[in-house]
């Protein structure tokens, strides 16, 4: 008993599986600009930023597809049409919960947030990869 105490299972937490928020999109971004960086990135869901870095919302390819054949596209930015968070999470909560959260959350994606500040996004792409249903 005493062995299993010692090495007891650690729960994994939403930080151990979100996506880093390594590729920053900032208000200002041109929708041509967005597409385009999540297409090469491929990735359906990003968080938005002001350019202190402050979070200001959520933007998906979808929403952006969509929006590509009206007359004003070239004249949009990720802050013209990006979305508030429905659910937020945060680094420390368990894994379980994030995941929870992620599935019931309207878009499926949900900014990460630690010490104040955006550092990562959970989406439902990272915990049902799509390769896993071709």
């Amino acid at each position: 008993l005493r062995e299993v105490e010692e090495h007891q299972f650690k729960r994994p937490k939403v930080r151990d599986i979100m996506l880093a928020e390594d590729i920053k999109i900032y208000a200002s971004d041109s929708l041509y600009q967005v597409k385009k960086i999540l297409e090469w990135e491929g990735i359906f869901h990003c968080c938005v930023v002001s350019e202190d870095d402050e979070f200001i919302g959520m933007i998906d390819l979808e929403s952006i597809i969509k929006l590509e054949k009206t007359e004003n596209f070239n004249e949009l930015c990720a802050g013209d049409i990006c979305h508030g968070a429905e659910h937020v999470l945060f680094g420390s909560m368990d894994a379980s919960e994030g995941i929870e959260t992620v599935v019931i959350d309207r878009y499926h994606s949900c900014p990460v947030f630690e010490g104040g500040k955006v550092t990562g996004i959970l989406n439902i792409e990272e915990i049902f990869p799509l390769e896993n249903f071709n």
